[in-house]
């Protein structure tokens, strides 16, 4: 899963190093502030922070952040409601499974599962059949959900390639430009 830094982690992570005085390890920001190291690298590709190691006179080194006081070249990230999210993992599974065929008993001996089971395949700890039929309806009304299929089926045909894209502006995009979809409710 890729992470992006948003304006208020950044904000947040430059609010802790000023009440610590500047600079802090990357362990203290972990530990006790729950500061990661991708926000770190983030924001020292934006030019807001200097990482750099600093070697005691016993015991290990250390990976001590410091916050950078004049920074005119440093980038702002995104706000956090402007970063696409990234579509659930069961919501993606849910989409694999229901395009994904399955031995059936007819004349092909193959077809494509009913949302149903594909549901049932997705939340094994869901305990009735009709509960199962409710969430599947639910899942399909889900803009995410249809993309992917969408993509899932598209892919099938060979009409798209490569990897796909985890939100829905990605998927939007390269449906577009193969004419998979005419039109997109965003919302």
């Amino acid at each position: 899963m890729s992470h992006s830094l948003c304006l208020e982690r950044l904000n947040r992570l430059l609010r802790v190093l000023d009440r610590l005085g500047g600079s802090a390890t990357i362990r203290d920001l972990e530990r006790g502030h729950g500061i990661w190291w991708w926000e770190v690298e983030q924001a020292e590709e934006l030019g807001w922070i200097r990482v750099f190691t600093r070697k005691g006179s016993v015991g290990r080194p250390a990976e001590v952040i410091e916050k950078l006081n004049k920074t005119p070249s440093a980038k702002y990230p995104l706000p956090r409601h402007m970063i696409p999210r990234e579509i659930k993992w069961s919501h993606q599974r849910f989409a694999m499974i229901s395009v994904t065929p399955i031995a059936k008993n007819n004349r092909f001996g193959f077809g494509l599962p009913s949302m149903t089971t594909a549901y049932l395949m997705t939340y094994p700890k869901c305990r009735s059949r009709n509960a199962a039929a409710v969430g599947a309806s639910r899942l399909m009304k889900r803009l995410d959900v249809r993309l992917m299929r969408h993509w899932l089926f598209a892919e099938i045909n060979k009409k798209l390639s490569g990897p796909m894209p985890l939100n829905v502006p990605g998927l939007i995009e390269q449906l577009d430009s193969i004419g998979a979809i005419r039109y997109v409710r965003r919302s």
